[in-house]
C-alpha cells in the first residue's frame, strides 16, 4: 500500500497543531539499514552506509544518539519550523510512532547514490537532526531499472530541503 501525503499531513497536525506542512520522504526502503560499523574501508567495492558513518564520525555524531535503531520502516515529515522522524506501520504503510522531532533550521541531510547492479540503485542518507540525534537511512531509486523515486516523494522533499541536502563526493 502506498504512503499517502494526506495521512502524513494528518499525523503532523496531531503532533504539532497549526504547523505548516511542507513535504515528506518515505525512508527505510530496501533493507538492511543502520549496518554495524565497519572498521576498515576495503576500496574493493563502494559502501554508501560506510561512507556516511565516516561523515557522521567526522561531524562528532555519537552512536548513542542514533534514533530509531531497531525500526526499519520510517519517514520524514518537514514543516516550516520542524522536521519529524517517525515509523510507518508495516501493514497499512501509514505514519505510526514519533521517533524524533527537531527544528527544521538545524536539520541537514547528506546523501550518496549507490548502484548495486541489475538496475538496482539506492540513495543512502545521513540524517543529522542538528541536536546530536542522527540516523543512516536508505531509499530505493530504481528496481530492475524501474524508477521507484515516486514511491518515496524524493524529488519534492529534496527540493523543499534546498541547501540542507548535501551530496557526498565519492
Amino acid at each position: 500500500m502506498a504512503f499517502k501525503a494526506e495521512d502524513c499531513r494528518a499525523w503532523v497536525e496531531a503532533q504539532a497543531p497549526g504547523a505548516r506542512y511542507v513535504s515528506y520522504l518515505v525512508t527505510g526502503t530496501g533493507t538492511p539499514v543502520n549496518p554495524a560499523p565497519v572498521a576498515v574501508r576495503s576500496g574493493m567495492s563502494f559502501n554508501g552506509p560506510e561512507l556516511l558513518r565516516e561523515i557522521a564520525s567526522e561531524r562528532g555524531l555519537d552512536d548513542a544518539e542514533k534514533v530509531g535503531q531497531m525500526v526499519e520502516t520510517t519517514f520524514l515529515a518537514l514543516t516550516d519550523q520542524q522536521v519529524f522522524y517517525g515509523s510507518r506501520s508495516s501493514f497499512r504503510n501509514r505514519p505510526k510512532d514519533l521517533l524524533h522531532v527537531a527544528p527544521a533550521s538545524g536539520f541537514s541531510l547528506h546523501w550518496v547514490d549507490d548502484d548495486r547492479g541489475a538496475g538496482n540503485r539506492f540513495r543512502h542518507l545521513l540524517l543529522d537532526f542538528g541536536d546530536g540525534a542522527w540516523r543512516i537511512e536508505r531509499i530505493g531509486l530504481t528496481a530492475l531499472n524501474k524508477d521507484m523515486s515516486h514511491r518515496t516523494n524524493l524529488h519534492e522533499f529534496f527540493e523543499a530541503l534546498g541547501d540542507r541536502a548535501h551530496p557526498v563526493p565519492t
